[in-house]
């Protein structure tokens, strides 16, 4: 019984991956008292930040997340196709030096296993006395969290 509940939600782990894998999640940009106009934007941040050529038809919605008075709350951008949401990620490293970082809308499981491996292997530089690893690319970063799952599903 409790395999089959493990197996559930990998299960639903792996469909609210491909439910968000054309999304990506936008932190550091500063925000007005409304935010209208946060779409037209954000376009324009990431046509002339990244040198991508964005349309609005490219983006589906786009809209802030949480309910924080102090700091700037991340958006959530939802794109109409996978190669656009590609284009944008091979470009993000662009945004170094600037408070503004593109991450991949993942589950909160997944952003929390990420997050240790990251922690692990920063620990693990560390001890050889070399500097911090290189950030992974999106497809990395991909094989990276179905070499988790697949660990995950191997544990049960």
């Amino acid at each position: 019984m409790e395999k089959t509940v493990q197996n559930q939600k990998e299960v639903i782990l792996q469909l609210e991956k491909r439910l968000n894998s054309n999304n990506i999640i936008i932190h550091g940009v500063d925000e007005n008292k409304d935010d209208t106009g946060l779409e037209d934007a954000l376009i324009d941040l990431l046509n002339s930040k990244l040198a991508v050529n964005i349309k609005k038809h490219d983006v589906q919605q786009v809209y802030r997340l949480g309910n924080d008075k102090y700091n700037a709350r991340p958006i959530k951008v939802l794109l109409n196709n996978h190669k656009t949401k590609l284009s944008i990620m091979k470009e993000k490293k662009k945004l170094a030096g600037t408070p503004i970082f593109i991450n991949d809308d993942l589950p909160k499981e997944l952003r929390i296993r990420e997050a240790d491996e990251r922690r692990k292997k920063r620990e693990a530089y560390s001890k050889r006395g070399s500097k911090r690893p290189v950030a992974q690319s999106s497809s990395e970063m991909d094989d990276t969290v179905d070499k988790i799952t697949q660990d995950i599903k191997r544990k049960n």
